[in-house]
């Protein structure tokens, strides 16, 4: 079975209220970039067991939480999504991205939706263990697909994987415009099921 490695690059956002709190705002170190794949030096959480979402057979969405940074508070939500009925019928793995935070975007396509209307839909874009992460890839503050499968009744089906690479960059970005990369590593990814194996960031 073919391994995909999704890594990602975020953003996350503090706040501070100086007029409840009169200790200053620890000053943040920005790391212009990591490494796919890369764990030493940074926050890094191996996922134990693996965790595997599916869309076969189950109707409504199963989803995982991830706080990328360790500080209880989620930053992406990576989701599995099934539904079928008369007319159609629809998986989506994809994942979003929590208040300010962003994911990679590759390119984004044509899709007929479950109401029978054609709309587009963005894609994660996904690098290779060993690539640099850093600001010169496009990352948007929205949903991203990673599989797509979409079928209607008189349309032809689609099903488009866009996810040949190992990992998908996401950045977090802080309220006072800190801006930290990271990854997402995944594998079988398809529009069945997507496991969830580990994630780092560089802080």
């Amino acid at each position: 079975m073919k391994n995909v490695l999704i890594l990602f690059a975020c953003c996350l956002v503090f706040s501070c209220d100086k007029s409840d709190d009169p200790s200053p705002i620890p000053e943040l170190i920005t790391e212009e970039y990591i490494i796919a794949g890369e764990t030493n030096n940074y926050i890094y959480t191996d996922i134990i067991p693996d965790t595997t979402l599916s869309t076969w057979q189950i109707m409504g969405e199963e989803i995982f939480e991830i706080d990328l940074d360790v500080n209880g508070i989620d930053d992406f939500i990576i989701k599995a999504y099934y539904s079928t009925g008369i007319s159609h019928e629809i998986k989506k793995v994809f994942i979003e991205p929590i208040d300010s935070n962003k994911i990679a975007f590759a390119d984004s396509i044509p899709v007929i939706l479950d109401n029978d209307t054609t709309s587009f839909v963005n894609l994660v874009k996904g690098v290779s263990f060993g690539d640099t992460i850093n600001n010169d890839i496009e990352f948007r503050n929205k949903r991203l697909y990673m599989e797509i499968e979409s079928y209607v009744t008189i349309f032809p089906a689609v099903d488009e994987s866009w996810v040949s690479n190992d990992y998908i960059p996401i950045c977090l970005v802080y309220v006072n415009g800190e801006t930290y990369y990271g990854w997402i590593k995944v594998s079988d990814v398809s529009n069945r099921k997507i496991t969830i194996e580990s994630f780092a960031v560089n802080i």
